[in-house]
């Protein structure tokens, strides 16, 4: 069991890459140090398992995990071309962040939060 969460874990960063959150000119920087604990991270693969092409503008979707009193709300606010644009709320946290995902291949292109 350990072997593989630590197998899991490696295939998990090793295939995933940071896009930046700030929109700065380090777009690229795959590097998480320096990076507060209090910000969101968002990688590439975030959204790969959603079926985005599907989505409408003003569908929403709120759950809660088990044990966890925080609430995650997951919102479709606008479809622009290829790009559908997610917005993610979370109870308990003071941000927001929106990101932009690709129909065709399901990778996040832009991510914003704040």
């Amino acid at each position: 069991m350990r072997k593989s969460a630590i197998l899991a874990s490696t295939l998990l960063f090793a295939g995933c890459s940071f896009i930046n959150q700030a929109d700065n000119e380090s777009k690229n920087d795959s590097n998480l140090q320096g990076t507060p604990a209090n910000q969101p991270v968002v990688y590439d693969t975030s959204y790969s398992s959603w079926d985005v092409a599907s989505l409408k503008e003003g569908q929403w979707v709120q759950y809660e995990m088990k044990g966890q009193s925080a609430r995650t709300k997951n919102a479709c606010v606008k479809i622009e071309g290829n790009l559908v644009w997610v917005e993610m709320s979370t109870s308990g946290n003071d941000w927001v962040t929106l990101v932009a995902v690709d129909k065709s291949d399901r990778k996040v292109k832009k991510a914003y939060w704040g």
